[in-house]
């Protein structure tokens, strides 16, 4: 319910913070990302952030960043979102 999500905005809160997500853009693109129930809605989420110019590269360092993070095996989550940002958008790309 109602709570529960709060309760995982707040533990995705934590986690941004631990990941060092210390701006407004890293924590909005790192709960569109975290947030998500898969990548397709983490890719319409993190489009329609209003990121302008820099920003946007911002967004391929926040999905870097949280897959170099993942425990375990390789999730390929990371990979099929990277793949999605980059065909949408030059800067989306490395």
């Amino acid at each position: 319910g109602e709570g529960g999500s709060q309760a995982d905005g707040a533990r995705l809160l934590a986690l941004a913070a631990q990941l060092r997500m210390n701006t407004d853009v890293r924590r909005a693109v790192f709960m569109a990302v975290m947030g998500s129930q898969d990548c397709v809605e983490a890719f319409e989420r993190v489009m329609r952030l209003p990121l302008k110019g820099e920003q946007e590269r911002e967004v391929v360092r926040v999905v870097l960043e949280c897959a170099l993070h993942e425990a375990g095996p390789y999730n390929r989550y990371y990979g099929l979102l990277a793949s999605r940002l980059a065909k949408a958008s030059k800067a989306h790309r490395l």
